[in-house]
């Protein structure tokens, strides 16, 4: 739903990074409904190697691919053969998507991240969108991400960035970001209106006020259950997980809603995300698939030291208990996508089920 189902990507490696500069942030806009004036424009005064073939205002052999996919941005494969990078991946943000994302802290959390070779590059910023490093590789369909390899790759690189320390913070301790953002989440959803009689009954539906006591409850019930707070990736489905062509290396991407958390809730929203694009939450993993993938998280936490059954058994209470949080947040966020998003689809219906799943699962899953 809030993904690139397969993106086309060019590059082998994704190699280390350094801060941007400030000729890589454009003070201009690219037009969704005429790219190539504005894409222009960016790679002439942000991108060295494609100024000299933009200067003139055109550029010869430049060919445009629009990726398919994309709820919240708008993506394009960019190639010239006579430009470096020969391809680049050019990101037009969706319209209002700055209500709930934090665009300044994302660009800086993705060039923390690509300092390390942890994602694509950014290449360039402008007003409304960014510019990135295009690499060659797919992302994963939902079932890739519960088979034996899979498991283990993608805690492997969740657990790598659980244990970066560096990020944006003063002091040595942080504190979770999901609280705060529910609230304002929560606060985006209330004050939104809607005109036609059928989405005025489907918003009412929702019962805010009752989602709002089982926040509350939630945050009671979860601060008895111990989980450390990590820098959270916390939208990890299927296309948010980059497989490289030669099959070698995994890279999580998209960090839109990166922000500190409890190492359940990321966790536990991923494998949320197993349900796939039919949302069916019967395919959520089963005991046996979950330790599979603690082992393979402690172990890369952990080089060399022993798992112990006792750890499995405590961070399956911990993070079933922190997954079912992810329902409220996601159906939170498709309230405000029905008021504020130009795409063609039914949100106010996909919050319903969101709540509804959470609804499901609490009891099932709070008696662990």
């Amino acid at each position: 739903l809030r993904d690139s189902r397969m993106r086309l990507i060019s590059e082998h490696m994704i190699l280390p990074s350094r801060p941007l500069k400030a000729s890589q942030i454009v003070d201009t806009s690219v037009d969704l409904d005429n790219v190539v004036p504005g894409l222009l424009e960016v790679c002439a005064a942000g991108l060295p190697g494609w100024q000299h073939l933009c200067a003139n205002g055109h550029l010869k052999d430049l060919t445009l691919q629009q990726i398919q996919g994309g709820i919240t941005n708008k993506l394009f494969k960019c190639a010239c053969p006579d430009a470096d990078p020969p391809e680049i991946l050019l990101r037009i943000y969706g319209e209002n998507t700055e209500i709930l994302i934090d665009r300044q802290r994302e660009i800086k959390l993705l060039s923390h991240l690509g300092e390390k070779a942890m994602c694509p590059r950014v290449l360039a910023v402008f007003k409304n969108g960014r510019i990135e490093q295009f690499v060659r590789g797919r992302s994963l369909q939902p079932e890739e991400m519960g088979r034996d390899g899979m498991i283990e790759m993608i805690a492997a690189r969740l657990a790598e960035l659980h244990l970066i320390r560096d990020f944006d913070k003063s002091g040595d301790a942080v504190t979770s970001e999901l609280w705060p953002t529910l609230s304002r989440y929560m606060q985006i959803a209330r004050s939104c209106e809607f005109d036609s009689p059928e989405q005025v009954a489907k918003f009412r539906s929702l019962d805010l006020d009752a989602i709002a006591q089982q926040i509350a409850a939630m945050r009671e019930v979860t601060s008895c259950v111990a989980s450390p707070v990590v820098l959270a990736h916390n939208d990890l489905l299927s296309g948010n997980l980059l497989l490289r062509d030669d099959g070698e290396k995994l890279y999580m991407i998209d960090y839109e809603y990166g922000m500190f958390n409890y190492r359940g809730y990321d966790i536990g929203n991923h494998f949320e995300e197993y349900a796939g694009f039919e949302c069916d939450y019967a395919r959520y993993p089963v005991k046996e698939t979950q330790f599979k993938f603690f082992t393979a998280y402690l172990a890369t936490i952990n080089p060399g030291a022993e798992v112990t059954k006792e750890q499995l058994e405590a961070m399956h209470v911990e993070v079933n208990s922190y997954a079912i949080i992810s329902h409220l947040f996601w159906g939170l966020w498709a309230v405000a996508q029905a008021k504020y998003s130009s795409i063609d689809f039914d949100f106010l219906s996909y919050a319903k089920m969101r709540f509804n799943a959470f609804y499901d699962q609490k009891t099932r899953f709070l008696t662990l």
